[in-house]
């Protein structure tokens, strides 16, 4: 049963990552006309979507609403002081995806410390939060 339930969670970090990979990429700054922001509207979910087959769309536009979207969005947008090994750890699971792409073996220039080694990087995520 162990090893059931660790290849059930590796499938679902295999989703999530190739569903977010980039995210960065969209992290935007809101319009001066939202009096109160909310995490959501610091990201391009419209470019996101766009990204996906239109069956995947209402999904996709469900997921945005969702009160764990939107936690995992404030976690990134408002890191603690200390860097929180969850997010270093999916950041740098991005970055292996993107190094493991034909494009990104060329192109890429990250670095997967924490998942090199084991040991949290003092400085917590090595590369770009924003692009």
């Amino acid at each position: 049963v162990a090893a059931a339930v660790s290849r059930i969670k590796a499938g679902f970090l295999r989703f999530f990552v190739s569903m977010m990979v980039r995210y960065q990429e969209l992290l935007i700054v809101p319009s001066s006309t939202i009096k109160q922001p909310a995490a959501v509207d610091f990201f391009d979910e419209r470019r996101w979507i766009a990204r996906f087959g239109s069956e995947s769309r209402e999904w996709l536009e469900m997921f945005c609403r969702s009160q764990t979207f939107t936690q995992w969005l404030e976690a990134r947008l408002a890191p603690s002081a200390e860097p929180e090994l969850e997010i270093v750890f999916f950041n740098e699971q991005i970055d292996a995806k993107i190094m493991r792409s034909t494009k990104g073996r060329l192109l890429a220039k990250h670095t997967t410390p924490l998942l090199s080694t084991g040991v949290m990087p003092s400085g917590g995520y090595g590369g770009s939060p924003v692009a």
